[in-house]
């Protein structure tokens, strides 16, 4: 049986451990925030976001008829990019 001084430290103790848990869960966000930050302000990312959303509607049309031919050429440079890094 706990004593009654052990409970309001008991309690004291567990909301120290979740406010820990929301600090990190806001930390992780900042980072994750950040990272996309990162992405958006490189003006080369930019250039190629406005290339593929460009041919976006060729893209989502091709997808719809079930199309193999899906921007070939830049998909294929991009997993071609991609298993170069693998190896």
């Amino acid at each position: 049986m706990t004593s009654f001084k052990s409970q309001p430290k008991r309690a004291g103790l567990d909301m120290i451990e979740k406010m820990k848990g929301n600090s990190m869960k806001c930390v992780k966000e900042i980072v994750e925030m950040e990272k996309l930050t990162d992405y958006t302000c490189n003006p080369e990312f930019e250039i190629e976001y406005k290339k593929f959303m460009a041919k976006k509607d060729v893209f989502m049309s091709n997808v719809s008829q079930n199309s193999m031919n899906i921007l070939e050429d830049e998909i294929g440079g991009i997993l071609e990019h991609c298993t170069k890094k693998a190896c």
